[in-house]
């Protein structure tokens, strides 16, 4: 199993217009500015000019002095979606997505452009995975631009977003990759996948590539044959990946037994300390009959105090690396999660219990995760809706055939924004 990154505007589509003066030819964001004006696209040529004389700080400035020409020139919904529909395939993009073998290869789309114009080719493409840095919010009664959400998923940042799917695909990051783009921000993404290609690509991309098409038509072939040149045989790979998450998996298993462990004993040795006790009072108060029994049972009792000392430091030890571990986990699988669900919101008690969870079990989960997030109103997936506190719930079964269930509420008034709240495994209700 391996990656296809691909960039999206000028890689998926023609990028058909470019202001004279600038690097970057696009789709979108340049017709937009010729479409609002002379005014609009003197702006826009002027955000160009910072950027080459790096008076932004980051892609994120740029992109936010873009929105306020956008709304400072009426930019309209119709406008907008029109430019989404116009947008043309380059030459072999629908072919190329309707033979890959999806069995083999996962397509992932990265664009410093709008999520419109990268949710559409998702739709035609039969594509899971994409990021845009931009998405617009349009008045509901005027039709204006009124509001707009951002991700910092171009240059630099594309690579970040393609890094978390490594890990849900157990995918090597140094071999299991290829990646496809035209232009110049494309160059830092194109330097770190194992193997590269350019679509007509921006002069200083081509330096960068191992192969520059001029068609996904021409790229499908060269795909396939540059296949065995880079990546490492597949079962060897997936066995190498397999076989380290089964070490972690065993790690945390022995740290649990060895908590659980520690308890049983622990349990015992009081006991058996407080049996002792009991005896040794006895035998005191029997007027020292039996000295010598007396002084074995203080010998024995100190013993077993300093077992008991002894085994609650272990458990001690072992409830802290098992602490530790657990706020691994839980920052990995936050942050990982704000990736690719960035509609949803967790709470500390979701994060808690998903973090307990092996790696089978999470991922079993997170297809249920990703099944709520693409769904246009996830409350359809609900098994029902609890009284008294409002919330949904949806089910899914674990290794092994364990019955589990999500809890979650939708925001209201907005389908797209969902908190999950509860995960509870069957007989924990």
């Amino acid at each position: 199993m391996k990656l296809i990154v691909c960039d999206v505007e000028g890689t998926i589509f023609k990028a058909n217009y470019r202001i004279k003066g600038t690097d970057f030819a696009s789709t979108m964001w340049q017709p937009l500015a010729q479409r609002l004006g002379e005014a609009a696209i003197v702006a826009e040529l002027e955000t160009h000019r910072k950027w080459d004389n790096k008076e932004y700080s980051n892609y994120i400035e740029w992109v936010e002095d873009t929105v306020e020409i956008h709304k400072h020139h009426k930019l309209h919904i119709d406008i907008f979606n029109g430019l989404v529909a116009e947008a043309e395939y380059n030459d072999g993009v629908i072919d190329f997505f309707e033979k890959l073998d999806r069995n083999k290869y996962i397509p992932v789309l990265v664009s410093g452009g709008f999520q419109e114009l990268v949710r559409r080719a998702q739709k035609d493409l039969n594509i899971k995975y994409g990021y845009g840095a931009c998405e617009y919010e349009f008045d509901p009664v005027t039709g204006y631009l009124s509001s707009h959400t951002m991700t910092p998923c171009d240059f630099e940042g594309k690579y970040q977003y393609v890094n978390a799917l490594f890990a849900i695909y157990n995918l090597n990051p140094n071999k299991d990759w290829v990646f496809i783009g035209d232009g110049k921000n494309d160059i830092h993404i194109a330097g770190k996948a194992p193997f590269a290609y350019g679509i007509n690509s921006h002069p200083e991309l081509a330096k960068i590539v191992n192969f520059n098409a001029t068609s996904f038509s021409e790229l499908y072939s060269r795909l396939i044959d540059d296949d065995d040149i880079y990546i490492m045989d597949d079962t060897d790979l997936v066995q190498e990946e397999v076989s380290g998450i089964e070490e972690k998996d065993k790690a945390w298993e022995s740290t649990l037994a060895e908590l659980e462990n520690a308890k049983i004993t622990l349990a015992a040795k009081v006991a058996e300390t407080e049996y002792l006790n009991e005896v040794l009072t006895f035998a005191s108060s029997e007027n020292q009959k039996n000295e010598a029994e007396t002084i074995e049972l203080r010998r024995k009792c100190t013993t077993l105090q300093q077992e008991v000392i002894e085994l609650q430091k272990t458990k001690e030890a072992a409830e802290k690396r098992l602490e530790k571990e657990e706020k691994t986990r839980r920052k990995e699988i936050k942050d990982f999660w704000a990736l690719h669900f960035r509609h949803f919101s967790f709470t500390n008690n979701f994060l808690h219990e998903a973090a307990k969870l092996l790696h089978g079990d999470r991922m079993r989960l997170e297809e249920r995760l990703l099944e709520l997030h693409e769904a246009s109103d996830p409350r359809t997936l609900s098994r029902s809706k609890y009284h008294v506190s409002g919330m949904d719930h949806l089910g899914l079964t674990l290794v092994g055939g364990v019955a589990a269930r999500i809890d979650f509420r939708v925001v209201h008034g907005q389908l797209h924004k969902v908190e999950i709240v509860e995960f509870y495994k069957k007989n924990e209700t």
